[in-house]
């Protein structure tokens, strides 16, 4: 049996329910209303707002659009998950592109997405743009004002959460490279709406105090939600005003924020920020010695060439 449905006459008195042929399981209608929904559907977008959202251990996430009158089961598989740069919360207004489907053992119409983000992200990434090439115009990422960083740096601060894993792994690398080496820690939220203005206070007090030869502004992975204190404009305007070299280490490899092009140098993650920032003081003592022997045996022949 190919699990389609065919047309079976209507019951009538003379053809009573319990004389049909075979009766449909419960099963095949709903997997005949699904290939039906699959078949006749073209992948769609549908705008609401997110509720119920469940992230069960298998990786997928299931939650419902829903608006003023109605409501729409929603899974996002995990492999859709894994290239998608977005998170949901409940009760975000969310854009989801997909294919309409049913799910059998429930009887559920669902949307299979296979692509979410918020619903405003369009305009937000207009907005960006526009910031981006206003202040390229200026010249806040033009290479020839970005600053060398210090060869061997007295001491670092760092711009970052108190309690994140940034820190933590910026410190762990720091002593690993430079054991002894002095961090000032200015702590800063790294996300939501304080994120932008208290970058700004955390950036001047390292600056104006002093005592800092490089600033590493860090924080771990996340959707580009979360990074969008560091897009901001007055953030970006302090960095480009600093006195000392600053190294953005913010996100992941991929991710790509404006005060990545105002740093002086930007590395992929806060783990290579401290890596730009700071050499391995056991490959730099072998390189004086080595330079201290070159030097030695170049005053040597010198003075041999001279008797």
């Amino acid at each position: 049996m190919d699990g389609s449905v065919s047309p079976q006459p209507r019951p009538t008195s003379s053809s009573p329910v319990r004389s049909r042929e075979r009766p449909f399981t419960v099963g095949e209608v709903l997997r005949q209303v699904r290939d039906c929904l699959e078949d006749n559907f073209l992948p769609l977008l549908v705008r609401g707002e997110v509720a119920d959202l469940r992230r069960p251990r298998g990786g997928n996430i299931y939650f419902s659009l829903r608006d003023a009158r109605a409501r729409l089961r929603v899974v996002a598989f995990a492999s859709t998950l894994r290239r998608v740069p977005h998170t949901l919360e409940n009760g975000a207004d969310a854009l989801v592109w997909g294919r309409i489907s049913a799910y059998p053992p429930s009887g559920d119409v669902q949307l299979i997405a296979e692509h979410f983000e918020p619903a405003g992200l369009g305009a937000r990434h207009q907005e960006l743009e526009r910031l981006r090439k206003r202040l390229a115009a200026e010249g806040l990422f033009a290479a020839e004002r970005k600053r060398p960083l210090p060869w061997v740096p007295r001491s670092v601060g760092v711009v970052t959460s108190p309690t994140g894993s940034a820190i933590h792994d910026v410190r762990t690398t720091l002593a690993r490279r430079f054991p002894g080496l002095r961090v000032v820690l200015s702590p800063s939220r790294v996300n939501g709406a304080e994120c932008a203005p208290q970058l700004v206070r955390a950036l001047r007090a390292l600056d104006e105090r002093g005592g800092v030869d490089v600033i590493l502004v860090v924080r771990g992975g996340g959707s580009r939600e979360d990074l969008a204190g560091f897009d901001d404009e007055a953030v970006v305007r302090a960095v480009a005003a600093c006195r000392t070299p600053v190294v953005s280490g913010v996100g992941h490899e991929d991710d790509v924020t404006l005060i990545d092009l105002v740093a002086d140098r930007r590395a992929p993650t806060p783990t290579g920020a401290a890596e730009l920032a700071v050499p391995v003081r056991e490959e730099l003592l072998a390189e004086l010695d080595r330079r201290g022997r070159r030097m030695r045996v170049a005053v040597n022949r010198r003075l041999e060439d001279a008797r």
